[in-house]
């Protein structure tokens, strides 16, 4: 059973590495994750003979990881992010999870995600910052392709 986290405490990781050998770099340079799109469209049915629509659960929506990004303390962080904007375009496993992805009994959501928006912040008296949104992308490992997963690490 799992007990409630303090967002303080909770990750956001980058898979750098490859299909085969996964390599998940920790992005601690932000402040606060959130997925507020994490829900299940429907499908409403209009019956005749009922006074209400009954509704059938259908595919889980399109998602989205968004956070504030500050550049300035990890630079290869924030050359993969200008990069992956700009330049490829890149579809990468993200995962955000509730403490350290190599420690058994740590959640969390990994999706397949590219790099949407970075809006580019610079208001006097404040931090720079992007304010990120990563977008589910199409991911290929070998023939299958990757779909968002709740994932728990086993020992």
């Amino acid at each position: 059973m799992t007990t409630p986290k303090l967002g303080d405490f909770c990750k956001l990781y980058c898979d750098t590495g490859s299909s085969s050998t996964p390599v998940w770099t920790e992005w601690g340079e932000i402040d606060g994750v959130d997925c507020g799109d994490l829900a299940r469209s429907s499908v409403e049915l209009n019956v005749r003979s009922l006074r209400c629509k009954p509704s059938l659960p259908a595919k889980i929506n399109a998602l989205s990881f968004s956070f504030k990004y500050y550049p300035g303390f990890n630079s290869t962080n924030y050359t993969q992010l200008i990069s992956d904007f700009f330049d490829e375009t890149k579809v990468r496993k993200w995962a955000m999870v509730d403490g350290d992805i190599s420690t058994a009994g740590t959640q969390g959501l990994m999706m397949p995600a590219y790099v949407e928006g970075i809006p580019y912040h610079q208001t006097s008296g404040e931090a720079v910052s992007h304010d990120v949104t990563l977008k589910y992308g199409y991911l290929k490992s070998g023939n299958t392709v990757v779909e968002p997963e709740w994932m728990t690490i086993s020992a």
